[in-house]
């Protein structure tokens, strides 16, 4: 329940600031979550794709950022 309202926090900040882009860190550890929704078991991607798909291009790249060099909200 922890994860699923963490990534709840997320959605409803994205969809009300309707950000330019959004990065995740910690993708590996994503990329592995699966999490109820709308009565199924999805990646962390695969709701991405769902909610954002037509407003951003979801990509599931590893990178290694220092984030303090982007100035950029961990959320």
């Amino acid at each position: 329940r922890h994860k699923c309202h963490r990534q709840n926090r997320r959605y409803k900040i994205i969809d009300s600031v309707n950000p330019n882009f959004i990065l995740f860190e910690n993708i590996p550890r994503i990329l592995k979550v699966v999490i109820p929704y709308e009565g199924e078991l999805l990646s962390v991607i695969e709701i991405l794709n769902r909610k954002y798909g037509d407003r951003y291009e979801i990509k599931a790249d590893v990178q290694v950022l220092v984030m303090k060099y982007f100035m950029v909200v961990n959320l």
